[in-house]
């Protein structure tokens, strides 16, 4: 007789129902601190304190199960986000992290990722992809500027192929191709802040090389980020 915690169905369906939990926006914001109002008083955590269950155990999982699956609980999630949304220290203080991040570079290589999808180009008349949400700032900011005629992402007949420390070949995509008016075209690299990535010995070897191909093929190179956007915004 197979145990419940053995039964690979059982663990398949557990594994997908704490998938769908962690993509929930609303469990997300709200995990902590629904987790601190429900210490005392919440039967789940009260039954796995009892058994003393770990977090690794087909209790605990069984328990996360039926806690997602409760709308009662998904309902008072909603209601104390929506309460907590209109707290205007909770605002201040929202804001005020907000701005630390902008100065931190470390919290600026992350903000965007996994930030993937399509948006449509007037210019190209068409979805272009972006991988990030600054890529798709970069590509409005493209499209309504009257000095840029066309741009292309991830171009592939633009690949820079480039030699690292310990000698192996490696290839190189920049994010985008510039074709401007006057005639010059530019190929762009995307970061978040390109004086920080510029220090990473990787970039270093891979952007000079990238400047030394594009200066034999009559293009500028420039590393862009969230700086430069809001200037020209």
């Amino acid at each position: 007789m197979i145990k419940l915690g053995q039964d690979p169905k059982w663990r398949d369906k557990v594994r997908q129902s704490i998938l769908q939990l962690t993509k929930n926006p609303t469990w997300i914001k709200r995990n902590k601190e629904i987790g601190r109002e429900n210490s005392n008083s919440s039967k789940w955590r009260q039954k796995i304190r009892d058994a003393k269950a770990p977090r690794n155990t087909p209790a605990f999982k069984e328990a996360m199960v039926k806690r997602a699956l409760n709308q009662k609980w998904l309902r008072h999630v909603t209601e104390s986000n929506k309460r907590i949304a209109k707290d205007p220290e909770w605002q201040r203080k929202n804001k005020l992290v907000r701005e630390r991040n902008l100065r931190n570079p470390e919290c600026l290589s992350r903000m965007g990722r996994g930030k993937k999808g399509r948006i449509w180009s007037k210019k190209k008349e068409q979805y272009i992809f972006y991988a990030s949400q600054l890529e798709r700032d970069w590509i409005l900011e493209l499209d309504r500027d009257p000095a840029v005629s066309s741009f292309d992402m991830q171009p592939q007949d633009h690949i820079i192929t480039y030699a690292s420390k310990d000698g192996k070949r490696h290839n190189y995509l920049p994010d985008v191709l510039v074709h401007c008016k006057d005639g010059r075209k530019e190929l762009w690299e995307i970061k978040p802040d390109p004086l920080y990535f510029r220090l990473h010995p990787t970039n270093v070897v891979k952007w000079r090389a990238a400047k030394k191909w594009c200066q034999d093929q009559a293009i500028t190179f420039r590393v862009v980020g969230y700086k430069l956007l809001n200037e020209r915004k």
